[in-house]
């Protein structure tokens, strides 16, 4: 691990990194794998049944045809099996054309470090326990997240918006991050929410954070909560009536500096009212 982690920061600053891999880039790879067993598999098909090939003799034909090493065929082809060859070879153009184009790619766009990256990170966050999960990094969870690298309090970023993860990506510290919408059980999940002691909400909209303060609470009955709020009327919806343990702190957000240790009651729920 440490190597890999040595290699991905000599890199990672070469090149402007996306949070996770272009979608595209990934199934064209999986698609190209699919369409060479698929090729082997036509090739192997052809000769068993046009030219009664045992098996071993198809697959044995079939790889010398696609690598077109010049090897001696297994037996004197018929008329037809000439004609499928032929076709063959010209299909099997194309499909290494395209095998060799995605691949290429791959490689040149440096895929596979960000492969890494993103499994470095993952292993990272999945190894975490007792951290904060932040869900916003724009003014406000910035200021935060810079208390946190100070007085080195382990925590996860949360964020769907590309140039704030570019902007992660690009910083000389090391943030464990997920490029996701917050919102999402799957991204509370991927953070750990199971496992955290404690989530701040700092999104824009107090919708989005009255969302983000239910379903954590959900998903970890445990959980404190500081939630960035606009609106006094948002905590009511955020703490509906029940028994669970909840706090109110109607303060300036700045003071959140002063609850970063986090020492409430377990369960807490806190919501800090911004100028």
């Amino acid at each position: 691990m440490p190597l890999v982690h040595t290699i991905i920061e000599k890199t990672r600053k070469l090149t402007t990194w996306k949070s996770q891999l272009i979608p595209g880039t990934i199934l064209d790879v999986n698609l190209a794998v699919a369409i060479f067993f698929i090729d082997l598999l036509v090739g192997i098909a052809g000769f068993m049944w046009l030219e009664q090939f045992e098996l071993i003799d198809a697959f044995y034909q079939t790889v010398i045809t696609i690598s077109t090493v010049g090897f001696t065929e297994v037996k004197r082809l018929d008329d037809q099996g000439k004609i499928f060859v032929s076709f063959y070879i010209l299909f099997n153009i194309g499909v290494f054309a395209y095998i060799l184009s995605v691949f290429s790619y791959y490689i040149i766009q440096g895929e596979i470090f960000k492969t890494m990256h993103l499994n470095y990170v993952k292993s990272s966050i999945e190894s975490l326990s007792n951290h904060v999960i932040v869900c916003g990094f724009g003014k406000y969870g910035r200021e935060i997240t810079k208390h946190f690298l100070q007085h080195k309090i382990p925590f996860v970023v949360i964020d769907i918006n590309p140039e704030r993860i570019e902007s992660i990506q690009g910083s000389e510290s090391d943030i464990l991050y997920i490029q996701d919408d917050a919102t999402h059980d799957e991204a509370l999940i991927a953070a750990g929410v199971g496992r955290a002691r404690s989530l701040i909400a700092a999104l824009p909209e107090d919708s989005d954070n009255v969302f983000i303060v239910l379903t954590a609470r959900q998903l970890n009955p445990q959980l404190d909560i500081i939630s960035r709020a606009k609106d006094p009327k948002s905590q009511k919806k955020a703490c509906p009536g029940g028994g669970q343990s909840r706090g109110h702190a109607r303060t300036n957000w700045r003071l959140l500096h002063g609850h970063t240790s986090l020492q409430t009651r377990r369960g807490g729920v806190f919501f800090l009212h911004h100028q």
